[in-house]
């Protein structure tokens, strides 16, 4: 009996402490959202063409192509638009991203990376 009573307050102490980390956590990305979305530049979308956005006189055409998150260099803007298309589908834009030595860009479309490249 008091072998498991010892086991179970291991146990509990344990997830207490996996918990607490895990919530610091939380903040901290919470805390970093927040002051990006404070200190970030807006990109537009075109609401016509949901594959363009621009900012600062620059259009970028957003393709197929996707890039992975490591691959990321610093957050430089921000979409943050909901949109539900025609079809239904539900596009969720969030941060825009540069790409190592390159004039394209990253933009996260429902949690996904896709380069967008400087329209001429």
């Amino acid at each position: 009996m008091i072998k498991k009573f010892r086991l179970l307050c291991v146990c509990l102490i344990t997830l207490t402490i996996f918990f607490m980390g895990c919530n610091n956590r939380i903040s901290d990305t919470a805390d970093k959202n927040n002051m990006l979305n404070d200190t970030l530049p807006k990109y537009e979308l075109n609401v016509a063409d949901y594959n363009e956005i621009s900012f600062d006189n620059k259009t970028y055409i957003i393709t197929e192509k996707t890039i992975s998150y490591s691959e990321l260099e610093e957050e430089i803007g921000q979409v943050s638009q909901n949109i539900t298309t025609v079809e239904g589908n539900k596009l969720r834009y969030g941060y825009v991203y540069n790409i190592d030595e390159t004039t394209d860009i990253a933009v996260n479309i429902n949690e996904k990376y896709y380069i967008a490249e400087l329209a001429e």
